[in-house]
């Protein structure tokens, strides 16, 4: 999964840089005819088609880069991707079964005899399973009359080796006969290869046209995985369908489990593809949950992109996956308003037509902002938002700088605002934000937006100042503070790199390879080995690493760009949702424990300077000087939420699906819904804490029973 990630990750970034090309070019190209065009009509008029032209080429870029999966190019790599994925893997099978046909020849050398009768059993089961596999789902698709001329061709080899392998007869050591297709099943280790013999040795002709067909069967998917040259892998790239096209995935999906594929025809004709999956017979006594894609994401490949489908079905909850415009076989052009419209549709066919009585929404990525305003404007039972940003405009300028938020806002014109959705909501919420997300930037999160949202509300700042200026909160610690906690937070984590970067047995967990001022450091350091140094640093960064602000380590803070305004930031995450870490399955707690870390902290910092006060070592010297230091700034955080954060602490705690109807700060508080700090990036799968946790809220919802 983890190299599925990052091919995907370089697969996107290799199309961006082409089409950032190929958008140059267009418009040189472009300039160069409209300066032709101007030698021919009035400058005023040849000026004009080109604005308008650039316009638009500005226009269909935003469109591209908002909504990707909706490009034949995207779509055709993720194909290819998995074209050379299953063609690899059903390949070293193959090889397998060619392998054990030479060994049963008696024509195999002995390191590729030793090293597959190691593992025989596994790997001829594997094989048999995935040669099953294979014809079955050909068959499917020629079937449904979606087979390709390269797949049928495939077929026909997959089953003459098939036929092969059953009219193969074995004779073993005990002088029973069987097919060696049967056979397969009877292995269990190296013992049982000793002694078999073909039914019609010493010529072993069925075994020699199995093992022709092997090859065979081997050199068509080598071309598909490898490819010669630049041009065979160009043309694999753009027109092989072996494997991995769509409706191969989708049947593939579909034979998975219980499951029907739907046609909803949205209020302007177009018919929206869409698979409902089951995980009970009958189809409308269980909960069901309403999946709202990445931006590229087509849902024949969920199940090998992410694993909600099981971890929901497997949960008692039925899934609901559909594509939007423009994506897989859905026809039309995406834009966020259609999209939500669209996601009306179809939350109205599942209470209309599916008789759901009880509905989730899940929303990833730009999923997200479908599901937020599908949860503000129509009765579901849950919303959990999953890595999402807070609009559209804070994404481009936090990943592309002000220039690109200003084309957004006034080239894209889409007004997606997913903060102001999530807090109307009035049904449980819930919302999941990696801090060190790569794709989404921590300060263009949901997570950001809803806090500074609640803040503004909360502490009555006036209406009329539209963007709240962070860096006037002060309510935690004043503008002073904020500077000298960020002074000594830093002096530790220089020392932190010089003493700890080089000592490879440490377990110190921060990126201190993050930012290039603490590089620069360690180069020019002596990198002097100080063993008293290193623990205490490592005791320290230990305790500090444990104190976060909605999963947000304190001492993270040093590596991001504006390092005063993400620790006002994490102040009010700490306010608004408590501390996290380590995670733990009482959901209503997080709040309510953020004191007692606080607490823990300072004790435990008390603890190693009381250790370590004595040393002189000038470096430990220094370090518990700013242990003290920070233990004051400390001591005055516990001081405000001990004396004016109870009731929020209590609000937080109890959060619940009921409406709200009182402007009090508590009920502002309440409405950022519940946080699940998970650490797994943009694309990958929750670990099994995070799962937990999500698990608990769908249990507190009522959602599944306990």
């Amino acid at each position: 999964m983890l190299n599925m990630i990052v091919q995907n990750k370089k697969r996107f970034l290799i199309l961006l840089s082409a089409g950032l090309i190929v958008t140059t070019v267009i418009i040189i190209l472009i300039y160069c005819i409209f300066s032709w065009i101007a030698s021919l009509i009035s400058w005023p008029i040849s000026l004009l088609l080109f604005i308008l032209l650039l316009y638009y080429l500005l226009h269909l870029s935003i469109r591209l880069s908002v909504f990707p999966g909706s490009t034949w190019l995207w779509r055709r790599s993720i194909e290819s991707h998995f074209c050379k994925q299953i063609s690899m893997q059903l390949l070293a099978r193959i090889q397998d079964l060619h392998i054990a046909l030479e060994i049963l020849l008696d024509e195999c050398n002995e390191i590729d005899k030793r090293e597959f009768l190691s593992n025989s059993a596994d790997a001829t089961n594997n094989a048999k399973l995935l040669l099953i596999t294979a014809i079955y789902g050909f068959n499917l698709q020629k079937e449904n009359q979606t087979i390709t001329r390269k797949q049928e061709i495939l077929l026909n080899f997959l089953v003459s080796l098939q036929c092969s392998l059953q009219e193969i007869k074995i004779i073993l050591e005990n002088k029973e006969e069987c097919s060696m297709w049967d056979w397969i099943d009877t292995i269990e280790s190296e013992a049982d290869w000793l002694g078999v013999v073909f039914g019609d040795f010493p010529v072993n002709a069925s075994a020699r046209t199995a093992l022709g067909t092997c090859i065979d069967i081997e050199c068509i998917l080598q071309s598909s995985y490898e490819g010669k040259n630049i041009i065979e892998k160009a043309k694999n790239f753009l027109w092989d369908d072996t494997f991995g096209t769509l409706d191969q995935m989708r049947l593939e999906l579909e034979a998975r489990y219980h499951s029907q594929q739907i046609w909803v025809t949205a209020d302007d004709g177009i018919n929206i593809d869409c698979l409902w999956i089951s995980c009970t017979a009958d189809l409308s006594s269980a909960p069901a949950m309403l999946m709202c894609s990445p931006n590229a994401g087509i849902y024949e490949f969920s199940y090998y992109q992410s694993d909600w489908i099981d971890f929901y079905i497997n949960l008692g909850i039925s899934v609901f996956l559909w594509n939007y415009r423009g994506y897989g076989r859905t026809k039309g052009n995406p834009t966020p308003d259609r999209l939500k419209k669209d996601g009306e549709i179809i939350l109205d066919y599942l209470k209309k037509i599916r008789k759901v009585e009880k509905i989730g929404i899940h929303g990833e990525s730009f999923g997200g902002c479908i599901a937020a305003n599908l949860a503000r404007k129509l009765n579901v039972q849950f919303v959990f938002l999953d890595r999402c940003f807070s609009s559209l405009n804070e994404m481009a300028f936090y990943n592309f700088g002000i220039v690109a938020s200003y084309i957004y806002k006034y080239i894209g014109r889409w007004h997606v605002d997913v903060t102001s959705d999530f807090i109307s909501c009035e049904c449980y919420k819930i919302l999941a934000v990696d801090p060190q997300d790569g794709t989404i930037h921590d300060l263009a999160s949901l997570k950001t937006g809803i806090a500074l949202e609640i803040i503004k509300k909360s502490h009555e700042i006036p209406n009329s100042q539209a963007k709240f200026d962070i860096n006037s909160y002060d309510f935690i610690l004043c503008k002073t503070d904020i500077d000298e906690l960020l002074v000594h937070i830093d002096t530790l984590m220089k020392l932190a790199v010089k003493y700890l970067k080089s000592d490879s047995n440490t377990q110190f967990s921060l990126n201190i390879t993050a930012n290039s001022q603490y590089q620069l450091m360690v180069k020019e350091s002596d990198c002097i080995e100080d063993d008293v140094v290193s623990y205490v640093l490592e005791k320290l960064f230990g305790v500090l690493d444990v104190l976060d602000a909605g999963g947000k380590p304190i001492a993270n803070i040093v590596f991001d760009k504006d390092r005063k305004y993400s620790l006002n930031l994490w102040l009010i995450v700490l306010e608004i949702w408590g501390s996290y870490l380590p995670l733990n399955p009482d959901i209503n707690d997080y709040a309510g424990r953020t004191i007692q870390k606080i607490k823990n902290t300072i004790e435990e910092m008390e603890s190693i300077y009381a250790e370590y006060e004595i040393i002189s070592n000038p470096t430990v010297v220094i370090i518990c000087n700013e242990i003290k230091a920070v233990e004051k700034l400390l001591y005055k955080i516990l001081d405000y939420f001990q004396t004016n954060s109870s009731h929020q602490m209590k609000a937080i705690s109890q959060i619940s699906s009921e409406i709200l109807t009182t402007t009090s700060r508590t009920n502002d508080f309440s409405r950022a819904g519940y946080l699940i700090p998970i650490s797994c990036g943009h694309s990958g799968n929750y670990d099994d804490a995070e799962k937990l946790l999500l698990e608990e809220h769908l249990i507190q919802v009522g959602f599944i029973k306990n």
